[in-house]
């Protein structure tokens, strides 16, 4: 589903693993350069991924560290899609011990983070 400029991006792999990792943040990085100053809202429809291995996560989070300007010149915020609610719990505690500084929510349907993207871009 695009609603450009709200971008939807939805995992392909039940489990993420080194490899898949490396070639999803390259993939992501050049999609985030691709759209600097665009004020994009980004939806990552996490709900297929059951498991994210610990060298993965720590991977994710030093690439989201070291790319946050990136992530920042490109968007007006950040929505991620996860159905399970013990996975959405999981994942909204992460983001009080460590807050993106994006506007960011965390919602249970896609049709939500399309609804948030749509208030966001509507702001001024």
């Amino acid at each position: 589903m695009q609603h450009y400029p709200i971008v939807s991006i939805f995992t392909t792999k039940d489990n993420l693993n080194d490899e898949n990792v490396d070639i999803y943040l390259k993939q992501i990085t050049d999609f985030y350069k691709r759209n600097i100053g665009k004020n994009i809202v980004v939806i990552y429809e996490l709900s297929i991924l059951r498991a994210v291995d610990a060298k993965s996560r720590i991977k994710i989070g030093k690439w989201l560290d070291e790319n946050a300007d990136l992530i920042k010149s490109a968007v007006k915020g950040v929505c991620y899609v996860q159905r399970n609610i013990l996975q959405k719990i999981i994942l909204q505690g992460i983001f009080v011990i460590k807050t993106p500084e994006w506007k960011h929510k965390v919602v249970r349907s896609l049709e939500e983070g399309v609804a948030w993207g749509r208030e966001l871009l509507a702001e001024k």
